[in-house]
Parts: C-alpha cells; structure tokens; sequence
C-alpha cells in the first residue's frame, strides 16, 4: 500500500477537499438517477399496464392448469390463492423494474483493480 505524501499541508489538504467533493459529486449524481429512474411517466405506466395484465392471464391460466390436472388441495379458494401470491412475489421484481435506478458500471479506468490486474498479468508474462 502506497502513502501519499505532500510537500505542504496545504497541498495534503486540498487532496482530501477535492476528493471529498468528488466523493460529494457522485452521491449527489446517485441521488439524481434514483430520483429519475422513480419518475412516474405515462411510457412506464403502460409498460406496467400491459406487464400486470399479462400477468394476471398466465396466473390464471396457471390456476385453471392446476384444477384442470387435478392436484388435490387445488380445488379450494385459499389454495388458489396462495398460487397467487406466490406467483406475484416471483413476478414482483420483474414487474417494477421500470422503477429502479439501472445499475451502472464504472468504466475501466486508470487505477480500477480490472486495469491493475491486466498490468500484473503483463508484467509477468514479460518476466518468464
């Protein structure tokens, strides 16, 4: 692990300040997405729309399915909607995708650990 070292206090100082403010820059950049990405547009509303839809078909297909073969227990209505929620649950996050922030990958920089890892491997093989 490398120390940085300083010629001044002051110069140490604004080190930290530009890195905290950079530090700032991105949370407030964080911020900005989650907020856009949870905006309620009439785009996101439909696509939600047509999803619960045909959600609410194949669960119900689903159910007739079930009574259809024959399961016993199937027959009663707390069971079928038991299927139901279970259904919804593994459905869920597929449902609301369009309301979560995307999740993004920082590009490969000059001192992210995939580059470093790259520099390693290249330095070795030049050894051998």
């Amino acid at each position: 692990m490398e120390v940085q070292t300083h010629a001044s206090p002051a110069a140490g100082l604004a080190c930290l300040q530009w890195s905290m403010s950079k530090k700032q820059q991105e949370r407030k950049a964080a911020r900005r997405e989650l907020e856009q990405a949870r905006k309620v547009t009439a785009g996101k509303l439909i696509r939600l729309l047509l999803k619960s839809v045909g959600f609410a078909i194949a669960v119900s297909l689903l159910v007739v399915f079930v009574n259809a073969v024959g399961i016993p227990g199937f027959d009663k209505a707390w069971m079928q909607m038991v299927l139901v929620v279970i259904a919804y649950l593994v459905a869920y996050p597929y449902l609301m995708r369009e309301f979560r922030p995307r999740k993004v990958r920082a590009p490969a920089g000059r001192d992210s650990p995939e580059r470093q890892d790259a520099k390693d491997d290249q330095g070795t093989r030049g050894a051998e």
